[in-house]
């Protein structure tokens, strides 16, 4: 991994296990408090191979530690050997890359053992309601190929409840809901709810076109993804007929908007040939 970011490593257990990894971080975190890519902690490391860890706090029932990564080292490493050396431990580790919360890998060490390791990247990935006035947005809603890991790393990490709060919406048209509810006219996606867990859809549409995406869980997890042009989706989906349209005239009119200026500034009478 190259990203820039911060890992989160939480281990939970008996407290007697606890006790002991948390001894082990404070006994061998010395002044620098810094990790080598190894996962084991050292007062000294070379200068290209160090991760520094920000935070550290225990109760009877989790470890939590918070990394800051350093020189593009894998910090989730730190993970699998805190795992190997405490295999009495459930010891999860979330990274999320720094700006960017929807590309993000989880994993889970289960005795000792690499249970899952998920990457989420690429995927449909929005804020369920328009930031706030801080600029910070609420939870995502996030939908992504469905893989056994993905499944496992979205119990832990992924907020189920999103695409259920969706359903409660108003329907468009045809039992569809819009989702996106923001000013990114170059996104635009609308979820149909199933009547069993597997077996919603959604419709998106972006400037590379549309996507009909089925078999989706709760988690947001589908089974299958075809790739359409609006047009095509209009005739598949006549009930979105109507909003598929108005949303490739806005995205056609934020276009020419962006073209416009662009023409000003080259306009013949006003340009010179520098030689």
């Amino acid at each position: 991994m190259a990203n820039v970011g911060h890992t989160v490593i939480e281990a939970t257990g008996a407290p007697q296990d606890l006790a002991a990894l948390f001894a082990h971080i404070r006994a061998t975190a010395c002044t620098s408090y810094a990790f080598t890519v190894s996962g084991l902690l050292h007062p000294d490391p070379a200068p290209d191979q160090y991760v520094y860890w920000t935070e550290l706090s225990a109760t009877d029932r989790q470890v939590s530690l918070s990394i800051g990564i350093k020189y593009d080292l894998d910090a989730l490493a730190v993970a699998g050997r805190l795992a190997e050396r405490f295999p009495a431990l459930r010891v999860a580790a979330f990274f999320v890359a720094e700006g960017d919360e929807s590309a993000f890998d989880a994993m889970l060490y289960v005795g000792g053992r690499l249970a899952y390791h998920a990457h989420f990247e690429d995927d449909v990935c929005f804020p369920l309601h328009a930031a706030g006035p801080d600029g910070r947005c609420t939870a995502l809603v996030r939908f992504f190929e469905r893989t056994p890991e993905r499944s496992a790393a979205a119990l832990d990490h992924i907020d189920g409840d999103a695409l259920a709060r969706l359903g409660a919406r108003p329907a468009v048209a045809g039992g569809w809901r819009q989702a996106t509810q923001h000013d990114d006219v170059d996104l635009a996606v609308w979820w149909q709810p199933g009547t069993a867990d597997g077996a919603g859809q959604a419709l998106v549409l972006d400037a590379g076109g549309a996507s009909l995406l089925t078999g989706v869980d709760r988690w947001g997890g589908y089974g299958r993804k075809e790739c359409l042009d609006a047009g095509a989706a209009a005739q598949r989906l006549p009930e979105l007929a109507g909003p598929i349209g108005q949303h490739v005239c806005d995205h056609a009119a934020r276009q020419a908007a962006t073209r416009r200026p662009m023409a000003q500034a080259g306009d013949a009478d006003d340009f010179e040939i520098p030689f």
